[in-house]
């Protein structure tokens, strides 16, 4: 149940997905949600969502790399605390009515005649 899982989520320093194969992870959403820092493999929409050292870590299918990006999470707390808060900011514009909104302006800009990305 969701309340188990949040318990779960919030007693965890971090978050690894080491998926080869993805297209949205739905443990690193709810992770980055609750404010724990993620590490994840180059897979899916990770790649886009995650920026790299700012609210989580991209690392390649290699298991060095990801000790060594586990190894900053646990020995730094501030590094931990500062990530996992720029990834509950980072969630917090996922959030279905914020994108929905944010497509609706994208779509009346085009039909305006202007770019839709400055959004």
């Amino acid at each position: 149940d969701a309340e188990a899982m949040m318990t779960l989520y919030n007693s965890a320093k971090v978050i690894v997905c080491t998926s080869t194969v993805e297209g949205n992870p739905r443990v690193t959403a709810e992770a980055m949600a609750c404010g724990i820092p993620v590490i994840s493999t180059r897979v899916g929409l990770m790649q886009e969502i995650i920026e790299n050292g700012q609210n989580g870590f991209l690392v390649d299918w290699n298991a060095v790399d990801m000790a060594e990006k586990i190894g900053f999470l646990l020995d730094g707390t501030t590094l931990r605390e500062n990530m996992g808060e720029a990834g509950r900011d980072t969630m917090f514009k996922y959030q279905a009515h914020k994108t929905i909104a944010r497509y609706a302006q994208a779509y009346h800009r085009v039909i305006e005649g202007l770019d839709p990305l400055p959004l």
